[in-house]
């Protein structure tokens, strides 16, 4: 028979639990920051932390805005965005945010609601190999395509290091190599013969060229079916699109497994938004 101490530490410990699941569901974030000029910082929890795009948001949390402050927010579940421009306080609610101060609060659909998409905001990392160059500097990065891809005939890109004349080009499949070239550049066009199948993997290596670095990167990468290729095709946001709906294309991209297209896409937002750390991050991993 147990013990009265005994039980009493079973029910604490079951009560510890709840306590601590009870903790962690009202923290999940319940919005997103997916555009921001001027400053803003949280009340609560973490009071003083400086916000940036791509900064999740659990209910309950408090934003400050200073003067002239533009926020877009985006709220995970449904898609709904809200904007919000000049200076107060943002409460996060479960389902909206509430305004106080002096400014504007209005909300709109986003990408995300026009396809009735529930963004999942862990995206994974991808790993890829070392190599070792002469001279320091930028590191030699695969950048499209990776794991899915849009197009047909995607172009292969790459960060070439300004220690680099150009890097050692290969695309085979599970049989035989289909390309290879050396490429003075950042970038590879496939020869007009060479053709895709539609859910076939295949895998592309570029390596130094002779005497400028040893190693090689690999990345394998599938081009999409036709029917999921039109439905990525048809939610790609127009030239005049929102930065916030830029940014949450770039997370479809990633949740989809359009990891090529989705880097490529963080890096122009980094390039638009060069002092935003989050999106220099993003693009950087």
């Amino acid at each position: 028979m147990s013990s009265p101490w005994h039980l009493a530490r079973c029910l604490l410990a079951a009560l510890l639990f709840i306590c601590l699941a009870a903790s962690a569901l009202a923290a999940a974030p319940v919005a997103m920051i997916t555009d921001l000029k001027g400053r803003a910082q949280l009340a609560s929890p973490a009071p003083g932390k400086p916000l940036a795009i791509l900064a999740e948001l659990p209910a309950g949390a408090e934003i400050v805005l200073e003067p002239g402050t533009d926020l877009t927010m985006v709220y995970i579940g449904s898609g709904h965005e809200f904007r919000v421009t000049g200076t107060g306080r943002i409460s996060i609610g479960p389902q909206l945010p509430v305004f106080s101060g002096q400014g504007r609060l209005a909300s709109s659909t986003s990408l995300l609601s026009s396809i009735g998409g529930r963004l999942n905001t862990d995206g994974g990392r991808v790993v890829q190999g070392a190599l070792v160059m002469r001279g320091a500097g930028e590191r030699l990065r695969q950048i499209a395509p990776r794991q899915k891809t849009i197009d047909e005939r995607p172009a292969f890109q790459w960060v070439l290091p300004d220690a680099l004349r150009g890097v050692a080009f290969e695309l085979r499949d599970d049989v035989q190599v289909l390309a290879a070239a050396e490429v003075a550049g950042d970038s590879y066009t496939l020869p007009a013969g060479v053709t895709l199948v539609p859910g076939k993997t295949y895998t592309w290596r570029i390596s130094p060229l002779p005497g400028e670095g040893t190693g090689q990167l690999t990345s394998s990468f599938m081009p999409a079916m036709p029917d999921e290729r039109q439905r990525m095709h048809q939610i790609r946001p127009d030239r005049g699109a929102s930065f916030s709906d830029q940014v949450l294309y770039a997370l479809v991209l990633e949740q989809a497994g359009f990891a090529g297209e989705a880097m490529s896409q963080w890096r122009a937002l980094s390039e638009a938004r060069p002092q935003d750390a989050s999106l220099r991050a993003r693009w950087a991993r």
